[in-house]
């Protein structure tokens, strides 16, 4: 910035750095600065729309994020990064949370074609594909829960597979990578390319396991790409897809009798608690 003078995408650069390294107020200016060059950007008003979200400034959020949705309403990213802040608004009823959820899956699946047959073998006695789809299968807190599903899968049972938008790869990476039967790096592909290949590897149960979090894929589940789709896991909240069929829960996380009438998916309720992690081994 002092060598070439202003700049929208180093601010915005500057701005990203700022943020991770927990430097909030910086990040803010940074962005302000940002929108002041470039006062259209959506990308400026989706991260001014994050960074007052990390602190707790939800209402003032909600209004970056609406401005950027207004400026390019077809950008998932921005949509997932709106319904995701939406759960930290306690001025709105879970209906109407549950009410935007439902909106966007309505506005994205009048853009999808009628999804194909599934042409899976409908063996009865041959082993289930599983897919999980996740930005986190790295070092993170998501892999503190997944692993462990990982590595103690019926293997006689079931074939796993691992659709990964992970763009640094890491040592936990490799880790999880090695306990698949397939895995598939989605990052910098389409939504209609990922589609394609989990139809290709014939998954039975595709398992979303991020949500509206960052990194999202929804996207391919709009598709249905698989012929049961589910999410877990990752968020707190329904996908508003009408494409995913399931969400696993427990009873408290949703009381049964409660919150049937706030998801497009049918709940499945898990015994003694639908996630568990796994404690690091002392040093």
């Amino acid at each position: 910035l002092r060598l070439g003078g202003p700049n929208a995408d180093i601010l915005n650069r500057l701005a990203h750095m700022c943020s991770r390294m927990g430097q909030l107020s910086e990040a803010e200016e940074q962005l302000a600065e940002l929108l002041r060059l470039e006062p259209q950007s959506p990308v400026g008003y989706c991260n001014l729309g994050s960074t007052l979200k990390d602190q707790g400034r939800v209402p003032e959020a909600l209004q970056a994020i609406d401005k950027a949705m207004t400026l390019c309403p077809s950008r998932l990213e921005i949509w997932h990064d709106y319904l995701l802040c939406l759960n930290y608004d306690d001025r709105l009823t879970p209906e109407e949370v549950c009410a935007e959820h439902r909106r966007w899956g309505r506005e994205l699946m009048q853009r999808m074609m009628l999804p194909a047959p599934h042409d899976n073998d409908p063996a009865p006695d041959r082993p289930l594909r599983i897919g999980y789809v996740s930005p986190d299968f790295r070092r993170h807190i998501t892999g503190t829960f997944i692993e462990p599903v990982l590595r103690f899968h019926d293997r006689k049972t079931f074939e796993i597979f691992c659709y990964a938008e992970v763009f640094r790869p890491d040592s936990a990476t490799r880790r999880i990578q090695d306990m698949t039967d397939g895995w598939f790096f989605t990052n910098g592909r389409s939504d209609v390319e990922v589609a394609r290949r989990i139809r290709k590897d014939r998954i039975d149960i595709l398992v979303d396991l991020c949500g509206h979090m960052g990194g999202s894929r929804l996207g391919v589940f709009a598709h249905k790409a698989a012929p049961i789709q589910m999410t877990w896991l990752g968020y707190p909240n329904t996908t508003g897809l009408p494409t995913v069929d399931y969400r696993i829960t427990d009873a408290v996380a949703d009381p049964p009798g409660t919150t049937e009438s706030l998801h497009t998916e049918r709940l499945l309720r898990l015994l003694g608690g639908f996630i568990a992690y796994e404690v690091a081994e002392p040093p």
